[in-house]
């Protein structure tokens, strides 16, 4: 009993913390833009977001350019290889990938569509509205805040505030990582100024095995 009201009060406080990040932080920058503006806005962010929570995760990069990442050829350079190694090394869930998928072709649809393209086109529509199956994150914050939980329920602040949890979630995430921590120094690579010296480090470790036996 006591483990289900915590997880349950973890669960609203998370849904708090997302919601001070999009009074304080995102609201005010998406307020400034179009809907376009606002998708292409929202998915660079994810973006960032992804790389530092990869970068965060992965053994620390010993070259001053990281290749995972910088340059045309780099395998984690577009968002959609970043959203699938995010998910194959275990920091996303399924759930939260699919819906990183969708606010992405949101923003390609906006790309495609030069004209006459907003939160209420067809094609957007139909995904936000898969967003907001999923997570119900209007929803929620409605309840919390006392309202109906049909209020504030147009596409453009289902889009915005699914985005705002979103993006906080990925930020819990990189502050609980644990980074994974770089190999060990595999045998032929143990610091050995000459191959004399590595003779002698091989007589010593057969003379140690002989008194063992």
């Amino acid at each position: 009993m006591d483990k289900k009201i915590s997880i349950k009060e973890n669960t609203k406080n998370e849904i708090q913390k997302a919601q001070d990040y999009w009074n304080n932080v995102l609201k005010q920058e998406f307020d400034k833009e179009t809907d376009r503006g606002a998708a292409i806005f929202a998915t660079s962010l994810f973006d960032a977001a992804l790389r530092n929570l990869l970068i965060g995760y992965l053994a620390p990069n010993t070259n001053s350019k990281d290749e995972i990442f910088d340059g045309p050829n780099a395998p984690l350079s577009t968002l959609s290889s970043k959203i699938i190694m995010s998910y194959r090394l275990g920091i996303l869930s399924d759930r939260y990938v699919r819906d990183l998928n969708l606010i992405r072709k949101i923003r390609n649809e906006f790309a495609h569509n030069i004209q006459g393209c907003d939160f209420n086109h067809s094609g957007i529509l139909s995904r936000i509205q898969e967003l907001d199956k999923s997570s119900q994150t209007v929803s929620k914050l409605n309840i919390m805040k006392g309202l109906k939980e049909t209020e504030d329920k147009d596409s453009r602040n289902i889009f915005l505030q699914t985005c705002s949890w979103m993006l906080t979630e990925i930020q819990n995430k990189i502050e609980k990582l644990t980074p994974l921590s770089q190999a060990s120094m595999e045998f032929g690579y143990i610091e050995i100024e000459t191959i004399r010296d590595f003779k002698k480090f091989i007589d010593k470790r057969e003379k140690e095995k002989e008194k063992k036996e």
